[in-house]
């Protein structure tokens, strides 16, 4: 029988509390052993399992006494005074088994929440992220020693109307200190971490929608811009790949933001950054959805341009025509106006934009069309039918970079997209129009690149020139995905550049230039995963590749061990194994390696339960022996960076030795050397520990 939440039905607690405990019990009956064949209990470590969902029931009681009862009433501010306060004061237990109580719950919570929907319990998202939240600390709290910084949550109602959280906040403040004062924005640990997880993406964006933000600070809008983007980078992911849980945060963002509109609780100007932050994800989102946004920005933005006269009408052909025109003439390029244009159209439907397409395509000025092409990419099929439609009423809007653009991204396409542009590409060449070469690779400048991240990924910086001043280009090359986070700077003076380049490098820890070649071949590779991968070329990775000087936007995954010379494949000798056996140690130390630990569930119970000195060993054993193969990977993409790495005077000689030792720790990795004595992975072991013991110590999220 299907798994319904509890309920003690007609009879409530106060009338008779026995009937309802009885009830309680029967539905406990019911549902434990479903949880106990559940995937949710089966991840749980063996500590963790101890208890075969006493807690829960434990907690049930509780909620049984102290509040209704019922399963789908209940909020996080219940929970959190059930966890705070309840249980310190009811239940003595063991330090040992107190560190137990949350996971089952969390645990629990999502084994119900799988079975039985969000519609029927719609607060357990977030009930499982306030759990989540005190995982790490709860100990603390179960001895009163302290309380959880997100005191906020008790005002926590229900998720249709989200209050201040405070890591929110203290997270804009923190990066908004860091970028007014390096002048460089990141997201450094835990908060990325934090951000990987898609609750506390519903958390950050329904905050966000329901607090005012001071947009006429440039630089705090900027920062909320780039949590955004990074929040939603990783949500979407999840989505694409048909996660639960970033499908179940997505399905409560659609349906909860819409309501809070109606309550009159959405705040237009915080919302409205939401929305922009939203444009390139908007394949994602369900048509619903869409119409909302899309309705809400006609009612409570408008559609007219600053510009433009505030009296209630929308712009005319004409306003639109100058508005289009000034833009164009005061940005840089057509890469510089579509950044400027997708927020403020980007949730547009079609039909709308193909109007606006049509104002820009009759004006036959090629600076405007060169905006219009660039909206063929769009990941919605159509907006870019809109867009070639356009161009094919008023060809001479048509540009030889355009048209080579066209062939060029052609097979990224979809079907019925590819024989609209076809149609198009056949007109423009009876024009005589020919295709004129994008590649600027002459005017590159430097390329840098860190060392891997502990993730896998990596980033590119290419610094280029444009006539008197400089530009950055940018992409990160993601393990098994293909490349995110393309981004293009605007024009900066030269010392803007070098500011940008060495805050960048302080923030990575390591920052090397690297030969064009190399970055080109990793580009090819990761292209092609890219592709695989299913995702959509946009505009900004089509400017890194005209700057890289690519004609193949087609290409097949390479074996990147041909990007190396022989000798460096070369097997190892006892005596180089021993020298690097004794390096390798102490890689993660260094700017190189600073970022190579994992945060695997299984670390918690060996940090619990393994004495101290045998901790490394149960983490290489238990671990990161099932990552050799990644590792694998990871070194050899780390000795191409090495081996690549340039100086102004020619090859970095310093950095290039190191791509010997990556590949000799390589080799040991593919031998049937145990993971514990393999230094480099003892090394990774050692840094995991220190950082989950340093976490917490000092940080409150789980």
């Amino acid at each position: 029988m299907p798994i319904t939440p509890f309920s003690p039905g007609r009879t409530t607690v106060e009338e008779d509390y026995d009937k309802a405990f009885n009830k309680l019990q029967k539905w406990l009956e019911k549902t434990t052993p479903e949880y106990l064949n559940s995937p949710e209990y089966k991840a749980l470590s063996k500590a963790n399992k101890m208890q075969q969902g006493g807690w829960f029931s434990f907690f049930m009681e509780m909620n049984l006494g102290y509040f209704s009862g019922k399963l789908a009433d209940l909020e996080v501010g219940d929970v959190q005074e059930i966890m705070e306060e309840l249980i310190p004061r009811k239940m003595i237990c063991p330090d040992s088994s107190a560190k137990t109580i949350v996971p089952e719950l969390i645990a629990y919570w999502s084994f119900l929440l799988r079975e039985c929907g969000n519609k029927k319990l719609k607060n357990a998202v977030f009930i499982i992220a306030y759990l989540e939240s005190i995982k790490k600390n709860y100990l603390s709290i179960y001895r009163c020693d302290v309380r959880p910084s997100f005191e906020s949550l008790a005002d926590f109602d229900s998720p249709d109307n989200l209050n201040f959280i405070t890591w929110v906040d203290e997270m804009i403040e923190q990066l908004l200190d860091d970028y007014t004062t390096k002048q460089v924005l990141t997201i450094p640990a835990p908060w990325s971490e934090i951000l990987c997880a898609p609750s506390n993406v519903a958390e950050l964006v329904q905050h966000m929608c329901l607090n005012p933000v001071n947009t006429d600070c440039p630089e705090r809008v900027e920062v909320i811009e780039y949590i955004f983007s990074y929040a939603f980078q990783n949500l979407f992911m999840g989505v694409r790949n048909k996660e639960a849980d970033a499908l179940e945060v997505l399905d409560i963002l659609e349906t909860n933001i819409p309501l809070a509109h109606e309550s009159g609780e959405l705040i237009p100007k915080s919302a409205a950054l939401v929305f922009r932050a939203l444009v390139p994800f908007r394949m994602y989102l369900s048509q619903e959805f869409m119409a909302f946004v899309q309705q809400w920005q006609m009612d409570d933005i408008g559609v007219a341009p600053a510009d433009t006269p505030d009296n209630g009408e929308p712009p005319s052909p004409d306003q639109l025509k100058a508005l289009f025109v000034k833009l164009i003439e005061e940005t840089p390029d057509e890469f510089a106006a579509m950044q400027g244009m997708q927020p403020m159209l980007g949730m547009m439907p079609a039909r709308a934009l193909g109007m606006i397409f049509h104002i820009l395509a009759e004006m036959n000025d090629t600076r405007l069309g060169d905006v219009l092409a660039l909206y063929v990419l769009d990941p919605d099929d159509d907006v870019a039918l809109a867009a070639i439609s356009s161009m094919r009423q008023f060809p001479g809007c048509v540009s030889g970079v355009s048209l080579n653009r066209f062939i060029r991204m052609r097979n990224w396409l979809s079907g019925k997209v590819q024989e609209a542009l076809d149609s198009l590409v056949r007109d423009v060449r009876k024009r005589g129009v020919i295709p004129q070469s994008t590649n600027i690779s002459s005017q590159v400048k430097d390329i840098w690149m860190p060392p891997l991240d502990g993730m896998g990924s990596q980033g590119v910086m290419v610094q280029y020139r444009e006539g008197i001043l400089e530009r950055l280009s940018g992409c990160v090359f993601k393990e098994d995905i293909g490349i995110v986070d393309a981004l293009l700077s605007p024009p900066l003076f030269k010392s803007e550049g070098r500011t940008q380049i060495s805050m960048i490098r302080k923030t990575a820890g390591r920052l090397e230039k690297i030969s064009p070649d190399i970055v080109r071949a990793l580009v090819l590779n990761y292209l092609a995963l890219h592709a695989k991968s299913g995702l959509h070329l946009d505009f900004e990775l089509v400017r890194l590749l005209e700057v890289l000087g690519m004609e193949n936007w087609n290409p097949e995954k390479q074996n990147l061990e041909q990007l190396l010379p022989a000798e460096l494949l070369a097997e190892p000798d006892a005596s180089e194994i021993e020298a690097v056996q004794k390096s390798s140690l102490r890689w993660h130390k260094t700017g190189t390696g600073q970022s190579w630990f994992v945060t695997d569930d299984g670390l918690e119970e060996i940090l619990e339960l393994v004495p101290a000195r045998q901790q490394e060993a149960a983490v290489c054993d238990q671990i990161l022996k099932g990552q050799r193969t990644l590792w694998q990977e990871r070194l050899l993409r780390l000795a191409l960076w090495a081996h690549h790495g340039i100086t102004s005077k020619g090859p970095n000689k310093k950095l290039n030795v190191l791509a010997r030792d990556f590949l000799v720790v390589r080799h040991l990795l593919g031998t049937s050397m145990p993971t514990s004595e393999i230094a480099f992975m003892k090394g990774i072991a050692r840094l995991s520990l220190k950082v989950l013991k340093e976490s917490r110590e000092e940080f409150v999220f789980g």
